[in-house]
């Protein structure tokens, strides 16, 4: 199984994607835009993983405790060609 690490988004940010997204489709017809509700902010990249080792990962994940909340700041859209 294909496994990452990763941040969920805030409703509020998926929000807003959702109305930047509307207005950008006009001008990238030709763009294939993902759901925002399947948008996320990747950490790590685990590939293929074999699934005996899905209980060890999640012990190791269990074990990091989140400090206080950070803003992030987006400075530019990009889109990637297909």
């Amino acid at each position: 199984m294909r496994l990452f690490v990763a941040l969920d988004i805030p409703d509020a940010v998926r929000r807003a994607l959702r109305e930047l997204m509307a207005r950008l489709k006009s001008e990238c017809a030709g763009a294939r835009w993902v759901r925002p509700e399947g948008m996320h902010i990747t950490l790590k990249f685990l590939g293929e993983t074999d699934e005996a080792k899905l209980d060890s990962i999640r012990a190791a994940l269990s074990t990091i405790h989140s400090g206080p909340s950070r803003r992030i700041k987006f400075p530019r859209h990009r889109i990637f060609p297909q």
